[in-house]
């Protein structure tokens, strides 16, 4: 459906974005609430992407679903990189993390070592960009030395926007921000049609004056580096069902870091 907007306004997102931690520069969340993770179970199926589980046919080609974590965070501008002063004046930003057991399992020691996670502001230093891997420290008051109380919950603003958004839009679109939702019949046609869009783009060329077919390029992951060794099924060309790895950084990821 088309919208006018004026110059300058940004349209609405019909998806929560997923949180990527980036190694340009680490970033700082809150949790939303941890009485507010869910749990989704989500296979991956290229030409497809990610879809939830429907307990059917789905494991049968794709075999047992992923089990993530879908944790709600609230992820600040920062004013101070060497402060970590969050900037009051800009509404933060609300995603997901998307965690699988590892993850959740450093979240859960965090909370254990005598932190609130409900209560505090993270910093999250990304080891690895491609796998999305972290590490978790609370934000120390300089004042006080103990971990940071979440400038968000204590900012009004700030509170009545991500209780707002929260309420309004993250509930309603998360579902489907997370993966696709099909029916068995639904997921069925989806399939063929993947399968037809591949044989398509591999049929070979028929440019005249060329008697040799030109190899496929090597495969890309979801991060754009060249893999040519991607496990496949022999009979569908479908990929394995290893965790995918996350795309690489944009400049929407950076952008707004730091202000």
């Amino acid at each position: 459906m088309l919208k006018k907007v004026q110059f300058g306004e940004k349209g609405e997102s019909p998806t929560i974005n997923r949180f990527k931690g980036i190694k340009a520069g680490p970033t700082v969340i809150s949790f939303i609430g941890t009485g507010e993770i869910l749990t989704a179970y989500i296979h991956y199926r290229n030409g497809i992407g990610y879809y939830h589980c429907f307990n059917g046919i789905c494991c049968d080609k794709d075999g047992s679903p992923k089990l993530k974590y879908i944790i709600p965070v609230v992820c600040y501008h920062i004013k101070d990189p060497d402060t970590w002063e969050i900037e009051t004046g800009l509404d933060p930003s609300i995603k997901y993390i998307s965690a699988n057991d590892d993850i959740y399992e450093n979240f859960i020691k965090l909370n254990e070592s005598g932190v609130d996670l409900n209560n505090i502001d993270i910093l999250v230093e990304t080891v690895d960009e491609q796998f999305q891997k972290y590490q978790l420290s609370p934000i120390i008051d300089i004042n006080t030395g103990k971990p940071r109380e979440a400038v968000w919950k204590n900012d009004e603003n700030m509170r009545n926007f991500v209780n707002s958004f929260y309420k309004n839009e993250y509930q309603k679109k998360i579902e489907m921000s997370i993966g696709k939702v099909f029916k068995p019949t639904e997921f069925i046609t989806a399939c063929e049609a993947a399968k037809n869009n591949n044989n398509n783009n591999n049929a070979p060329s028929s440019t005249q004056g060329s008697s040799r077919i030109p190899q496929p390029p090597a495969m890309k992951d979801d991060a754009g580096t060249e893999n040519s060794t991607a496990v496949e099924n022999s009979n569908t060309g479908e990929a394995s069902n290893e965790d995918i790895p996350f795309e690489g950084a944009s400049s929407e990821d950076i952008e707004g870091l730091y202000e």
